[in-house]
């Protein structure tokens, strides 16, 4: 056996295992950050998507829909939804959707009033209208999140909500 030949190897086995870990350095801090913005976004998007089943039941037993124009000092736009129960409306905000409702006779507060937050919860909605009156809302949902690169949203879903389409089901 030669001598200093185990430590030649060694050292080159360290070198090269430095070598790897470097290269690995980049796709760990990956893995490591990702699961638990995974575990946030999916988390988000499950009370996004309590919301939009308040809002596709709201929608689907309504009488119309209309959209209130806000200004600066009200705030974001809001869609308005003629129901039975009477006026209901939603304000999406990035990161916060409010429904409010005509607040009637015996009825409790917490009732009148629902509050989603959603932080880095992304909203676009417009009315779709056929022959002047509208017959649905689209909604466009997303999750922002803060990235290296800038800002990119995860899970992004779209959603058709047409009006009236379970009022005979409520009549029954």
């Amino acid at each position: 056996m030669r001598k200093g030949a185990f430590l030649i190897e060694m050292m080159t086995i360290m070198a090269i295992m430095i070598i790897v870990a470097m290269i690995m350095v980049k796709p760990m801090r990956n893995v490591t950050r990702n699961i638990p913005h995974q575990q946030f976004d999916y988390r988000a998007n499950s009370v996004i998507n309590s919301m939009l089943d308040d809002l596709r039941k709201d929608v689907e037993t309504s009488k119309g829909l209309m959209r209130y124009q806000g200004n600066n000092a009200a705030g974001a736009d809001m869609l308005l939804i003629d129901s039975p129960d009477g006026v209901i409306s939603y304000s999406f905000d990035d990161g916060r959707v409010t429904r409010l409702r005509d607040r009637q006779e015996g009825m409790e507060l917490s009732d009148a009033q629902r509050t989603w937050n959603i932080p880095g919860g992304k909203f676009d909605w417009k009315l779709r209208n056929h022959g002047g009156k509208a017959v649905a809302v689209e909604i466009s949902t997303g999750i922002n999140r803060r990235t290296q690169s800038g800002v990119k949203t995860n899970l992004k879903n779209s959603h058709v909500l047409f009006v009236g389409v379970n009022t005979l089901e409520t009549q029954l």
